[in-house]
């Protein structure tokens, strides 16, 4: 397994690197709880330099991109080739109502997609921003069955962005603007 520990560079035979990063799927005003999801990363917007989640500190989806980015200029960027480009995988996901393990999730998934429209703005801002971005692959579209890949409390991932018309709507949006070459 191959890491950015020591400052190693990505192997030189890679072309393009896929990064993701979730965040959002809590309510705006819940603490961090992803302190054991990130333990290789000190730079986490959520954590001080000791690893714990300071007061006031959001799982808001915009997060996911603003850790992204400072991940990606920081760290990834500095041990690229100049060859070398990146693909974002924005989290286009929502829960069920309950989770496999009968739990009730935390914020509607209407809550949800309206995180995930202003999410999905915020890494096409970044993606013009930065030339090494040079794709968005959504994870994920359609909705996955329960326990397919789970996860568990508070959010099992498992509804897509085709359950969420708002959702839809912005990825088609973005895919003209892209397939166009103009902001839109």
């Amino acid at each position: 397994m191959w890491s950015f520990a020591g400052g190693a560079k990505v192997p030189a035979n890679l072309s393009i690197i896929s990064v993701d990063y979730y965040a959002g799927w809590l309510p705006p005003d819940a603490k961090c709880a992803l302190a054991t999801k990130c333990p290789w990363c000190k730079t986490c917007p959520c954590f001080n330099q000791s690893g714990v989640c300071p007061q006031g500190a959001t799982d808001a989806p915009i997060s996911e991109v603003a850790f992204m980015k400072q991940f990606v200029e920081e760290t990834m960027l500095p041990s690229m080739h100049d060859d070398q480009d990146i693909i974002v995988v924005p989290g286009t996901f929502a829960c069920h109502e309950k989770d496999l393990y009968n739990q009730t999730t935390p914020m509607s998934n209407e809550s949800m997609a309206a995180g995930i429209v202003q999410k999905l703005d915020a890494w096409m801002d970044y993606a013009k921003s930065q030339p090494r971005v040079i794709g968005l692959n959504p994870w994920h579209l359609n909705n996955r069955e329960v326990g397919e890949g789970a996860h568990g409390a508070p959010c099992d991932m498992n509804v897509g962005a085709v359950a969420m018309p708002t959702v839809m709507k912005k990825l088609k949006e973005i895919g003209l603007e892209i397939q166009s070459g103009r902001d839109l």
